[in-house]
């Protein structure tokens, strides 16, 4: 029989096993190891504050050692400190709002809410004055960070805000969305602030990132979202170079045309190794005609294109041709890349006019790009080590091949999407 406590731990995603009840009718939870330390805090925080051993015992001989916990409402308990088990606070799911008993955890470090649907932060979360670690990554509905809590966290080391807001309309009044140059500001004013992840879409709050990231002080910005950005053609593929830890890079309808590169530009990214880091790439819904300037990340392994209906090659070999073959002496285009995402691409005519040799390519995956007829593959380049091509039938019957052996290596590669 499931108790009240087991179901509310249910809701709230928290991993138990009901044992129903005592001999004097208290609700008995089993709890794994690994999960104790989660179910201790949220039951903590909601008003659970104290909490006694009762036993241990072996479950078998040299087996695993159960201990049996007592834990309930203790109203005349000093709330202010907070057991020794309560100092991390991780992996909180299916909240809206966080609870106000976690202003009791003064200790707290590292405050997990990724992936949770969680709304607003309070501003009584400025009160975790330890807090080292904040990761808000993929809270989709998060709308409103009031001032100044950022700021006010001065331990802060780690902020992580990467598709932060993704689901919430624009309203000028939001941190996230009109103020968030503000945000801005409130984060580089964090004199700890070390790595960072962050969505950004207010061009004046880019501009003042990437200027601080090419001072003396550089934050670790380790992924970047850019949503519905205005004066984006102010930028070039050099603005970027700056942020030398870029790991992912999410591009979402914003009025990009091209970022632009030239040879200068070109030596200089090389040569301080911007993109150098750069792994993954998302570009959704944007004004790109091509998308040339990825040449320059050595070390991609992920490009997911999709919904832009400008764009009509991938690598433009006009925009390639303006660059010195000197300056781009031993780079390998694509060299690393694992995984081709193309989709919703009407326009796509190219990903690169030459064979390209993909030493570690995975898939290719192409959806709804019906002028994509030819793909830089033959049987002696980028074949040999079983490439996945996923696609629709009526395109792949319609793909036009060079030689007759590329066209017959490539039918075991294929994989159809419908």
């Amino acid at each position: 029989m499931q108790g009240r406590l087991s179901a509310w731990l249910v809701k709230h995603g928290l991993v138990h096993r009901s044992l129903g009840f005592d001999y004097q009718g208290i609700e008995t939870l089993q709890i794994k190891p690994e999960d104790w330390h989660s179910v201790a805090v949220i039951l903590y925080i909601y008003g659970y504050n104290y909490l006694r051993s009762q036993c241990a015992y072996d479950v078998a001989p040299g087996g695993l050692l159960a201990s049996v916990y007592n834990s309930k409402s203790n109203r005349d308990s000093n709330m202010s400190s907070s057991p020794s088990f309560v100092s991390s606070f991780k992996s909180l799911r299916s909240l809206e709002n966080l609870p106000l008993g976690i202003l009791n955890l003064v200790s707290l470090q590292h405050l997990d809410l990724s992936w949770t649907g969680i709304t607003t932060l309070p501003i009584e979360l400025k009160y975790l004055v330890n807090l080292k670690c904040l990761n808000l990554e993929y809270t989709f509905c998060l709308s409103r960070i009031p001032q100044p809590v950022i700021s006010d966290l001065k331990m802060l080391r780690a902020l992580r805000m990467f598709e932060c807001g993704f689901k919430v309309e624009q309203e000028a009044d939001r941190i996230l969305f009109g103020d968030s140059e503000v945000l801005v500001e409130e984060l580089l004013a964090l004199k700890h602030l070390n790595l960072l992840t962050v969505t950004l879409q207010i061009f004046g709050a880019l501009q003042r990132l990437l200027n601080y990231c090419n001072s003396s002080r550089s934050i670790n910005t380790q992924s970047l979202c850019l949503r519905h950005l205005n004066n984006s053609n102010l930028l070039s593929a050099f603005s970027f170079a700056s942020l030398r830890h870029l790991w992912t890079l999410h591009l979402y309808f914003n009025d990009f045309e091209e970022l632009n590169i030239d040879a200068g530009e070109v030596k200089r990214i090389r040569e301080t190794r911007g993109f150098h880091s750069l792994q993954k790439v998302y570009i959704n819904y944007s004004k790109f005609r091509h998308a040339t300037w990825l040449v320059l990340a050595p070390r991609v392994k992920v490009i997911r294109i999709s919904n832009c209906q400008r764009l009509q090659e991938i690598i433009s070999m006009e925009k390639l041709g303006e660059i010195s073959a000197e300056v781009m002496d031993n780079l390998i285009l694509f060299g690393r890349l694992e995984y081709l995402i193309l989709e919703g691409l009407q326009n796509l005519k190219s990903i690169h006019s030459s064979y390209l040799p993909f030493p570690r390519l995975k898939e290719i995956c192409v959806w709804k790009c019906a002028e994509l007829k030819k793909l830089p593959l033959d049987c002696n380049q980028g074949l040999e080590q079983k490439i996945i091509i996923k696609g629709q039938d009526r395109w792949w019957n319609e793909l036009q091949w060079d030689d007759q052996a590329t066209q017959n290596a490539s039918l075991a590669c294929f994989q159809s999407l419908y």
